[in-house]
Parts: C-alpha cells; sequence; structure tokens
C-alpha cells in the first residue's frame, strides 16, 4: 500500500453565498472560514504525485479570496496526468471569472445543484 494520496479533495472554505434549507451549514455550530494560502501551500508537496484535487466541501470555493491562485498552485504542481476540478453551485460563475477558469484549464467543473427553487 502507498503512503501517498492518489486524489485530494480540498475544502478551502466552510462560507457559502447561499443556505439551503437540506445543507449541513443550517445547523453548523462552528464560525465559518477560509483556508489560509500558507495551509493550501503546505499540502502541495503532495500535488506533483497524485491523481487529483478536487476543490470541494461544505462552502463554496469560488467565496474565497484566493480560489484563483490556489487552482494555479494546482495546476502548476500536478503531473501532466492530473486532474484538477471544482465543485461549485455556479452562482458566482460571472465573465471573469469563468474566463479564469478556461485560461487555467480547470479539468471538471462539477455544478451542485440542491434545490429546484
Amino acid at each position: 500500500m502507498e503512503d501517498t494520496p492518489r486524489k485530494l479533495n480540498i475544502e478551502v472554505t466552510t462560507k457559502c453565498n447561499l443556505n439551503c434549507a437540506m445543507c449541513v451549514r443550517t445547523v453548523w455550530q462552528e464560525d465559518t472560514g477560509d483556508m489560509s494560502l500558507e495551509t493550501f501551500n503546505a499540502l502541495s508537496s503532495a500535488f506533483p504525485k497524485i491523481e487529483s484535487i478536487n476543490l470541494i466541501g461544505i462552502g463554496e470555493p469560488l467565496i474565497h479570496p484566493d480560489i484563483i491562485e490556489m487552482i494555479k498552485i494546482g495546476k502548476n504542481l500536478l503531473p501532466p496526468e492530473g486532474k484538477l476540478s471544482l465543485t461549485t453551485n455556479a452562482m458566482l460563475i460571472d465573465q471573469n471569472i469563468a474566463q479564469k477558469l478556461v485560461e487555467l484549464k480547470v479539468d471538471d467543473i462539477i455544478v451542485s445543484i440542491d434545490s429546484a427553487n
């Protein structure tokens, strides 16, 4: 068994721009916050050895002030066949963000749709 993970799901924030009724955040008792860029960089030594990174969690990754920098770091350090994914509610994707995600060659954008209204 290898001692290096093959896939990393990284929760960069617990903040969200929505308040979905079924979300665990409705009963969340702790303060919300963002992962520091320093902490993200501390994980980066594993990036060249893994298959994929998914920026995901109970928060909305695109709300993080350093999300574009985190994506750049991940894409630059992953092996050539590595994939970087973003799981988002897509509410914050405007023309500027969409262009950056394309330019950074995010491999997968998973849109979480948890409500019909």
